[in-house]
């Protein structure tokens, strides 16, 4: 599969972005990508760039595993070259409306978590708590007409040596996968740690995602008129990509019951400037973008390390049933965020499929240091 390179330079990184999928920004190049003179035949360049099988460009490989958690089934994805291992839970809407600091009717209370910033609050907690997530994601998505909003938060745990070896040691004999088994047992035990974290700042969960939910909210991502976001029957990823126009992304996804398949228009723009406030910068901002009827995603990434202030980036990705509606979209965003606003986003055109990636829920905006462990040893 041969992605295209971009004509253009990559946006430099925000203060404190986290590395693109490929170490460097939103816009990297995939690895192994040829470069537009590879693309061409005989003169001219393919139409379309079509993904049959596997991820789109940007995602790379995974490996699926499966745990329990509090006796519920709990994904784990693998990416042994970003070298993490991802988990996701659902949050409450309530939970998602304090993440993003979003004002309520009537006084706050006082001895609440509510009466700071609750996402600052949970920073503070995990960063201080030698948590073994070093990286988190905070998903946001909506869909009109009844503005329908889903709130999940991916977190990241390094494949370290020590963790590997932890795995190893998990890991029950005679399985089919004693380390990756072992590995997923590691990360489920994490997982427990940091739900136990979101109760204490007062955000609930609404539960832990397996498999087949994962899926779903995947599809729900490049399909959002997908009837269900959690639907085993479904495959994983779009039939095709096409991602020749500058200014866009086209996901056509598989064929539906109906037996036609749906074809939809995307664009994602990253965080260029943010707001500040008396604590610093204003994380929480990007989580509340004005909500357009269009469905669309906000996403939030987050480095976290001992005592040191969270580095961060932010992305926003929009869908739409055809490039007028896209376009349309872009131009009320921009009215509604004039260019002297505190926070401004910049589109990511020529690069919106590997930008589209960083906000999937699958944490590929999260790559640590190189990894250390290769697919073999799982």
């Amino acid at each position: 599969m041969n992605s295209r390179r971009s004509r253009t330079e990559p946006p430099a990184p925000g203060p404190g972005e986290p590395p693109g999928p490929d170490g460097g920004v939103p816009g990297t190049a995939v690895p192994g990508a040829a470069s537009d003179a590879a693309g061409t035949r005989g003169g001219r360049r393919p139409e379309a760039e079509l993904v049959r099988e596997g991820p789109p460009p940007g995602v790379g490989h995974l490996l699926r595993y499966e745990t329990r958690v509090l006796g519920q089934p709990l994904a784990v994805l693998v990416h042994p070259e970003r070298g993490t291992a991802t988990t996701v839970v659902e949050l409450t809407p309530e939970s998602g409306e304090l993440l993003a600091d979003v004002p309520r009717q009537g006084p706050r209370d006082a001895a609440g978590p509510a009466a700071a910033a609750t996402l600052r609050l949970l920073l503070d907690r995990l960063s201080g708590a030698g948590s073994p997530f070093t990286r988190l994601q905070i998903l946001i998505s909506s869909r009109p007409p009844g503005r329908t909003s889903r709130v999940h938060l991916v977190a990241a745990l390094p494949l370290t040596r020590a963790v590997v070896a932890a795995g190893r040691a998990a890991g029950e004999r005679g399985t089919r996968d004693r380390s990756g088994d072992g590995l997923a047992l590691i990360a489920g035990r994490a997982t427990l740690d940091l739900g136990r974290q979101l109760a204490d700042c007062g955000l609930s969960i609404r539960g832990f995602l397996d498999n087949a939910a994962l899926t779903g909210l995947i599809r729900s991502r490049y399909d959002p008129g997908h009837g269900q976001w959690a639907d085993a029957g479904v495959p994983p990823w779009p039939t095709e990509v096409d991602a020749t126009h500058h200014r866009r992304l086209r996901t056509t996804s598989a064929a539906g019951a109906g037996g036609r398949a749906v074809s939809w228009y995307h664009a994602t723009a990253w965080v260029k400037a943010w707001p500040s406030t008396a604590d610093g910068l204003d994380l929480s901002a990007p989580l509340r973008l004005p909500r357009l009827p269009l469905p669309r995603t906000s996403a939030l990434v987050l480095a976290l390390a001992p005592d040191e202030v969270p580095t961060a980036a932010g992305y926003l990705s929009v869908s739409a049933r055809t490039p007028v509606e896209l376009q349309q979209f872009r131009v009320d965003l921009r009215r509604l965020l004039p260019a002297e606003s505190p926070l401004q986003l910049e589109w990511t055109d020529r690069e919106h499929h590997l930008a589209f990636a960083h906000t999937l829920p699958l944490a590929t905006g999260l790559a640590t240091a190189p990894p250390t462990v290769q697919d073999g040893h799982f």
